[in-house]
């Protein structure tokens, strides 16, 4: 559930996401960005257009408790933008959950 909190609150940060869905836009902004040594990402996406314009639609913005946060689907259609269903897609191919360890031994993903 992407709609849950990001359980990643360091107040030390520069980008607190305040929602799991802010936290994996973030995430795969950071897998985009080139290293600063080698100049090189550590992911190099090929995406159709549509995915590629609703990938820079949303606002980044802050909320009252100092968390950064992505503009939701609302805020992009009152902008006159269509829901970014393929970048969530994309965002979602490449977001990696924290495992959930069950008391029982089981692991769940």
């Amino acid at each position: 559930m992407v709609s849950e909190s990001s359980g990643h609150d360091d107040p030390g940060a520069v980008m607190r996401p305040f929602k799991k869905r802010d936290e994996m836009w973030f995430a795969c902004r950071a897998l985009l960005q080139p290293d600063p040594d080698t100049g090189v990402g550590r992911l190099r996406l090929r995406t159709d257009r549509n995915a590629a314009i609703q990938l820079t639609t949303p606002k980044l913005g802050y909320n009252s408790g100092g968390h950064t946060v992505i503009g939701s689907k609302k805020a992009m259609s009152a902008r006159g933008m269509k829901s970014p269903d393929h970048a969530e897609a994309v965002l979602l191919a490449v977001y990696e959950l924290e495992p959930i360890i069950r008391r029982g031994g089981g692991l769940l993903v």
